[in-house]
């Protein structure tokens, strides 16, 4: 008798803490207008409005770009760089844009960052331009800012491939053969 007796209040004690879990059924259907319905069992409906389109964005481009700047140059960019090979492998067309620069002259004792490449004489200017070789003039130049910005240098379609340049001008007194960095964040999003 005390082993059916604990039987039973073993298995009451079971039904007592136990839970019932039904899982929420839902019907998904289309509004007709692109729109997506969703329809619960308690006859709830929730509407998703838009579209939901995955993507998943791809671009190939270096991490690491030296570049040297002299007063030597004939032309009038002073930047020698190599090209710059961006590639578009997504499927949806993108923006290439800088967000944000930060430029170190500590080697470069009284020079001054210039954000728009009309350099005074201690002064260093230098951006990106999209171009297929070498560039010898600043035309078209997308110059670098110290700190934030929103400076769009390249669009590409899709699986398109795109070239970039640095560019550069540097003022009469500022010292050569020193070294300085730029570096930009560049941000990809779609177009």
């Amino acid at each position: 008798m005390k082993k059916v007796l604990s039987f039973l209040l073993t298995v009451a004690m079971v039904f007592a803490c136990s839970q019932a879990v039904f899982a929420d059924a839902r019907a998904y259907r289309d509004s007709g207008d692109g729109d997506i319905v969703i329809e619960t069992s308690g006859g709830k409906e929730i509407e998703l409005v838009g579209h939901v389109e995955p993507t998943i964005i791809s671009v190939v481009m270096p991490s690491y770009i030296p570049f040297d700047i002299s007063k030597s140059q004939p032309a009038e960019n002073k930047v020698v760089s190599p090209e710059i090979k961006v590639t578009n492998n997504s499927n949806v067309a993108v923006t290439i844009y800088v967000d944000n620069a930060r430029v170190d002259l500590s080697n470069l004792q009284g020079t001054s960052w210039n954000n728009n490449g009309m350099v005074a004489e201690n002064q260093v200017a230098v951006g990106l331009t999209e171009a297929a070789a070498q560039p010898e003039n600043l035309m078209g130049a997308r110059w670098l800012a110290q700190g934030q910005q929103n400076t769009e240098l390249l669009r590409l379609i899709p699986q398109q491939n795109g070239k970039m340049f640095i560019v550069g001008a540097i003022g009469s007194q500022v010292p050569e053969n020193q070294v300085f960095s730029v570096v930009p964040t560049l941000v990809v999003k779609q177009a």
